[in-house]
């Protein structure tokens, strides 16, 4: 009997990010205590954090709120992303999105890229837009 290995998980940005736009610093962090993500380290303004799956993600905070939410995409899953992408707009008929009915903080989704040309891996953006 052989073992066998899980396959990587669809990179998906997650609601409990998405509830994080446009919210206070304080929220954020207790946001992120409360799913037990811990402190993974920083790059550049972004401050990332490890998930209890393993998985990097991170917040942008500016002038005391959080205007972007990414998840660190490794090279090998870049087609998964393009393509949650993809989905996500078809099924929104437009790339606009809203992180809940309630609350309707708008927002888009993009692939970054750019680090791959330093090495680092490309990252799943969901960015506020309001």
């Amino acid at each position: 009997m052989g073992c066998t290995t899980a396959p990587n998980p669809v990179p998906i940005i997650t609601q409990q990010q998405l509830d994080c736009l446009n919210k206070p610093t304080d929220y954020v962090k207790k946001s992120v205590a409360s799913h037990k993500q811990t402190y993974y380290g920083m790059d550049q303004d972004i401050t990332l954090f490890k998930t209890p799956e393993g998985r990097i993600i991170g917040y942008l905070l500016e002038q005391g709120e959080c205007s972007t939410v990414l998840l660190q995409v490794p090279e090998q899953q870049l087609q998964q992303a393009s393509d949650f992408i993809a989905a996500e707009v078809k099924k929104n008929y437009g790339p606009m999105f809203f992180t809940n009915q309630e609350q309707k903080v708008s927002f888009k989704y993009y692939l970054d890229t750019t680090p791959l040309r330093e090495g680092k891996p490309a990252y799943l953006v969901a960015q506020a837009m309001n």
